[in-house]
């Protein structure tokens, strides 16, 4: 809701061009005359607020989750930095910690997958599930798939030439999205 002021006592950020940085106010309650008390103060980012915030975060999330709130952040700075509201980027500065071990992968073993394939060969669904293995793709794309989505042939003679394909769409993937949180 841009533009809507807050209520008293909420308290705020705003940015004062005299001082070059932000300032952050809160009311903390009234004088016996009734007048507000308000509390002023400004700060600056460091590369040990960055390193302890990331060092909090680490005892929860994955080293991979990390690296990426890091280029968030470090990306964000840059854009501040890049519009003189800060004068250089501390996030640089810092390294990312080792985080808590991604869970495991459930992707099969080449032996695993080659035991799937031959158990499967006289299966009406052998196909399916050598399609499945070979694209990665998951149960919903595949089952989305129709003839149509499938290039046998490729475009060997273009520039570069164009290999074999399969289409998979209506995917949860399309814009980025995953499934689930993990």
């Amino acid at each position: 809701m841009a533009g809507k002021r807050r209520g008293r006592g909420d308290g705020g950020v705003h940015w004062d061009e005299n001082r070059q940085r932000f300032i952050a106010s809160v009311t903390i309650g009234y004088s016996p005359s009734g007048k507000r008390i308000v509390r002023r103060g400004s700060g600056t980012l460091t590369a040990t607020d960055v390193d302890r915030w990331l060092a909090s975060k680490a005892k929860t999330l994955s080293t991979r989750t990390l690296q990426e709130l890091y280029q968030c952040l470090n990306r964000s700075v840059n854009r501040a930095m890049a519009r003189d509201q800060v004068k250089r980027n501390v996030v640089a500065l810092c390294s990312i910690p080792k985080g808590q071990p991604g869970r495991p992968s459930k992707s099969l073993t080449l032996a695993q997958a080659k035991s799937v394939i031959q158990a499967a060969a006289a299966s009406s669904l052998h196909a399916y599930i050598v399609v499945s293995l070979l694209t990665g793709a998951r149960t919903e794309e595949m089952r989305a798939l129709t003839w149509d989505h499938v290039d046998l042939v490729g475009v060997p003679e273009a520039d570069p030439p164009v290999p074999p394909s399969i289409e998979v769409w209506r995917s949860v993937r399309d814009g980025g999205d995953t499934k689930t949180r993990k």
